[in-house]
């Protein structure tokens, strides 16, 4: 293993307690992680519950524009993204002062030496930002998954892109339309409040 895939691990729990206190917060109740996954987290002494609630958290990723998911390999942006950070570490140990590092479309790391005095030359262009197929996508695929009834839903969003109310409705049917074993889904921009997806009212019978 890698050290920086050790490091990658041990920021990535790291970063899931912090969306998991941010909810536990909403709920009035205490975050901590789980030892084993599923799930990725529990939710302790929320008001009016007897026992802990489960929590299980995914990214949204960015998606390049016109491809289409491949669930098994995951988020090309997840990928891009491991590979950035092994540039960086490889450029470092190498002893460069410092690294200049993006991800180019959602699906390609680039990472050169960071130079005084000189002009860093990295691609820019981006593709169309849609950041409601971005959640969907990231949601999509644990809708699929056996989750435990009752499971709450977090999204970590890091992206600044406003989301407004059609946004968060869409999430919400779609997760409650695909994914049953969820009881909420909340999404969490990074830095923010987590603000709850409101399901759809159930069909009068």
């Amino acid at each position: 293993m890698w050290a920086s895939d050790a490091m990658q691990t041990d920021r990535r729990r790291a970063e899931e307690l912090i969306i998991a206190e941010w909810v536990a917060a909403k709920l009035s109740g205490v975050a901590r992680l789980a030892d084993r996954d599923p799930p990725d987290a529990w939710i302790d002494d929320v008001p009016g519950e007897p026992d802990p609630i489960p929590l299980e958290i995914v990214r949204a990723y960015q998606y390049p524009e016109g491809q289409q998911p491949e669930p098994q390999r995951g988020a090309p942006a997840a990928r891009a993204e491991v590979q950035r950070e092994r540039q960086v570490d490889k450029l470092l140990r190498e002893g460069a002062p410092g690294v200049i590092s993006l991800i180019r479309d959602a699906q390609e790391a680039y990472a050169v030496p960071a130079v005084p005095g000189a002009i860093a030359h990295l691609p820019l262009e981006m593709g169309r930002l849609d950041p409601l197929r971005w959640l969907i996508e990231g949601v999509r695929r644990k809708c699929q998954m056996p989750y435990a009834p009752g499971t709450i839903l977090a999204v970590d969003f890091r992206y600044p892109y406003p989301l407004d109310r059609e946004d968060l409705a869409a999430v919400g049917a779609f997760v409650a339309e695909y994914g049953p074993a969820f009881r909420s889904v909340w999404i969490c921009p990074w830095g923010k409040d987590a603000v709850l997806a409101p399901f759809p009212p159930p069909p009068r019978g």
